[in-house]
């Protein structure tokens, strides 16, 4: 049973037969309806806290998902241009050596060398650019994998310093619900003495005029 229903079947109970002569037991019930008030916006707030919790946690499972697309998509890129550097380093030296077997001049040979040089440097360069922009994605990757798991630890502590306030909320309304029936219990205590002093007085009264009675008559 939650503690709506707890509260709902307490505050719907019917009233006593007779008017609260102590004004403690009027703060005692207003304790109550207030606890009862602040429980349930615990209750909500713990909801909203698990609601954007999940909602984090799933804009994070999509943009790292979509963070590890993008880092394959990447590395296949690099893939291809280390292909690309290792058959322009394959067809250099193969031309280097038709260039020595073809009896090319040393003059033609060396611009040709220079210009596939110039190839495989620029080659070169673009594989290690792409190298630092994987790294990077590396380094981005791992901090928004920080700032979740981060988050995740905020919004845990969160959660845990309100279940800790509706405990301590529980244990204050069981509280407040035993001094209600001690109190209760001391009205009805005190109602049944008032009745047996009530009844004795009454029979002793009885008893006065009974004995005044037989006094007149003993007089006449």
């Amino acid at each position: 049973m939650s503690l709506v229903s707890v509260s709902g079947d307490l505050t719907t109970q019917k009233p006593l037969t007779a008017p609260l002569e102590n004004p403690e037991d009027f703060t005692a019930m207003s304790n109550v309806k207030d606890l009862e008030k602040r429980v349930t916006a615990v209750e909500g707030e713990m909801k909203e806290v698990r609601t954007l919790a999940a909602g984090a946690s799933q804009d994070a499972a999509d943009y790292m998902a979509a963070l590890r697309g993008h880092k394959m998509s990447l590395e296949a890129l690099h893939s291809t241009q280390q292909e690309q550097f290792d058959f322009l380093k394959q067809l250099a030296d193969t031309q280097v050596k038709h260039f020595a077997e073809l009896g090319v001049t040393q003059l033609e040979q060396s611009s040709q060398i220079r210009a596939l040089h110039g190839m495989v440097q620029a080659v070169d360069g673009r594989v290690q650019a792409l190298d630092g922009r994987v790294q990077a994605l590396d380094a981005k990757f791992d901090a928004m994998s920080g700032e979740m798991t981060t988050i995740q630890t905020t919004l845990l502590e969160q959660q845990a310093g309100l279940d800790k306030l509706r405990d301590a909320e529980m244990r204050q309304w069981t509280e407040m619900q035993d001094i209600r029936r001690t109190q209760l219990k001391h009205y009805a205590d005190h109602r049944s003495d008032a009745a047996q002093l009530k009844a004795g007085l009454a029979g002793i009264q009885q008893l006065l005029e009974s004995r005044g009675g037989d006094a007149g008559k003993a007089e006449s």
